[in-house]
């Protein structure tokens, strides 16, 4: 019997798993990748912002992003989406490698 979640569609057993992952079927791989974290590196380009896109959308963007960089500025994330998220740095010309995680 399939499992219910709460953004209102069903996971199923876990014979159907592989099934659902040939189909390419976005929610359920989402929910079933829900609570694996994903990170990465992003360099500005002598700029305020860089923005960064998944290679997987993430089904919704209730994600929490940690940003930490390699140069004495500040960061800080917004334009959170399903496609990806915008780091903000404090220096208009930035030139900074920023490591960021997402979790939930």
């Amino acid at each position: 019997m399939p499992i219910s979640l709460s953004r209102g569609f069903l996971l199923p057993q876990s014979g159907d798993i592989k099934e659902a992952i040939i189909r390419r079927d976005s929610e359920i791989v989402n929910a079933i990748l829900t609570g694996i974290v994903k990170s990465g590196t992003a360099t500005f380009a002598t700029a305020a912002t860089k923005a960064v896109a998944f290679s997987i959308n993430e089904f919704d963007a209730a994600y929490h992003v940690v940003v930490t960089g390699n140069v004495n500025e500040t960061f800080w994330v917004t334009a959170k989406a399903t496609t990806g998220f915008t780091i903000n740095s404090s220096n208009a010309t930035s030139t900074a490698v920023v490591s960021w995680i997402l979790t939930r």
